[in-house]
């Protein structure tokens, strides 16, 4: 527990809230849920990008939104590629 709270305490500095007219704006302009219309806003607000592998995001917001990808991924884009370029 007193690890716990150490790590909190030192992480608290760090915590971010996005304005909540901006998440209600983007959930009713894009149609997306007020959790993901979370990331996007603080993206957005930091601008900085939003690595996601949810499809939604990606279509909706191509600006800031990147595909994250996870080693497997990786490796089957690297095959994928290296089969293109032969």
């Amino acid at each position: 527990m007193k690890l716990y709270s150490g790590l909190a305490a030192a992480l608290a500095p760090c915590e971010q809230d996005s304005p909540p007219k901006a998440i209600l704006d983007l959930v009713s302009a894009y149609g997306i849920t007020g959790y993901d219309a979370q990331f996007v806003a603080l993206a957005i607000e930091l601008d900085c990008s939003l690595y996601t592998q949810d499809k939604e995001l990606l279509r909706k917001f191509p600006a800031i939104a990147k595909r994250f990808y996870n080693t497997a991924d990786r490796a089957e884009m690297i095959v994928a590629d290296s089969n293109l370029q032969e």
